[in-house]
């Protein structure tokens, strides 16, 4: 989630137009449906295009409000869903 979040911003600062990024996800889970409930090392794809969409509308308002177009890496922290800890069976 957090490449995909952080390669946002630098994908917008290098001058590239990302919004509709997030369909990309969208048409990964059609070629591939297995994808939408199989995540092994990274986020399912319809997490993946719903933090794309996120992250799409926080860059626009940052430019709305000239704001500088620095990745807010608490938000990765706040969407992400831990692992289940090991319980201690002492």
């Amino acid at each position: 989630m957090e490449a995909d979040y952080v390669g946002a911003y630098y994908a917008t600062r290098a001058g590239y137009d990302i919004s509709g990024a997030e369909e990309v996800w969208r048409a990964m889970s059609l070629e591939s449906p297995s994808s939408i409930t199989l995540a092994t090392t990274h986020p399912t794809t319809p997490v993946r295009y719903l933090q794309m969409r996120k992250t799409i509308e926080e860059i626009a308002d940052k430019k709305r409000r000239n704001l500088p177009l620095v990745p807010e890496m608490k938000a990765i922290k706040v969407d992400a869903v831990p692992a289940a800890a090991p319980q201690n069976q002492n």
